[in-house]
């Protein structure tokens, strides 16, 4: 990687090479969910999971490594949150459809170098089902749409969005 600036200076730093040695400790998460069954004509179900990104955490293998700084960046920068999810599905004799959706929050404090990180996601499929055959369609996007700032003045209108239509098929023998 290297950096020139408008008045041609150009820094240079010298690579670090060699191994390191690290554990890491991933996010303190809680889940729990609720369904109902209407009778034998469909379901309604929700999620929350809560996610505390505060809690990720560098353990260094090497005694000559401090990542205290890296662990104080990450208890400063990232905070808890609530992910939600909700769905239903309705059955027609054989034919069943689904929607549903969910709302992840951004995990991060103050959005110091993004503004709107949260992400949305929305699904839908429809199946069929007999005695020894059947098959399924899901559709889902994920949508997500941010600013993002790496320097004070310069920022990007990122949109990210992720589609997925996948087709299951089913044998009974």
């Amino acid at each position: 990687m290297s950096s020139y600036f408008d008045d041609g200076f150009s820094p240079t730093v010298e690579p670090i090479y060699g191994e390191f040695d690290y554990k890491l400790v991933t996010p303190l998460k809680v889940l729990g969910g609720l369904s109902v069954q209407i009778g034998k004509m469909g379901l309604i179900a929700a999620d929350v999971e809560y996610v505390d990104y505060s809690t990720i955490r560098y353990r260094n293998e090497d005694v000559g490594d401090d990542i205290t700084a890296l662990n104080s960046y990450i208890q400063e920068d990232y905070k808890s949150v609530l992910n939600l999810k909700a769905g239903g599905e309705l059955r027609f004799g054989q034919l069943s459809l689904r929607a549903g959706g969910g709302y992840y929050p951004s995990p991060y404090t103050g959005d110091k170098m993004f503004d709107r990180p949260a992400y949305k996601e929305f699904t839908g499929g429809v199946g069929f089902r007999e005695k020894s055959f059947s098959i399924d369609m899901g559709f889902s996007a994920l949508l997500h749409q941010q600013d993002y700032y790496l320097y004070y003045d310069n920022m990007a209108d990122l949109r990210t969005n992720r589609y997925r239509l996948i087709t299951t098929f089913g044998f009974r023998f």
